[in-house]
């Protein structure tokens, strides 16, 4: 599901997941929110960075946790200052499942998004 969330654009996509996250992907909300958060990190690497591909990493954490990364080693930006709709409405979707976007970047040193999402349906918070 992550290769075809990272596929459609003409950058390099690099995809890390650790061994036992492939079972986490169940439940389809979800797969459905970390898919969200790649394709809208990718696209905005390929848009916006100037970078020539992206990394996405996916590993599991202790109690029932995922944490996805996508980073790149572009132009960056001042997060305060974006003006994009598309990381507001993947980081409310991460919090309405009980995760959290955590975007770091600033310019000219590359841009890291991390989610930390719970893969239990009773950690939801909707």
């Amino acid at each position: 599901m992550l290769q075809e969330a990272a596929a459609g654009v003409p950058i390099t996509i690099e995809v890390a997941m650790d061994p036992g996250v492939a079972g986490l992907f169940v439940d389809t909300v979800v797969a459905e929110a970390v898919a969200a958060l790649v394709a809208e990190g990718v696209a905005n690497t390929w848009r916006h960075s100037g970078a020539e591909g992206a990394v996405v990493r996916v590993d599991k954490l202790g109690a029932g946790q995922l944490r996805v990364e996508v980073s790149d080693e572009g132009i960056g930006f001042v997060p305060e200052e974006a003006v994009g709709a598309g990381l507001v409405r993947v980081g409310r979707r991460l919090r309405e499942l009980g995760g959290r976007l955590t975007v770091d970047s600033r310019p000219w040193c590359g841009t890291r998004l991390v989610a930390v999402v719970p893969t239990d349906p009773g950690a939801r918070r909707v």
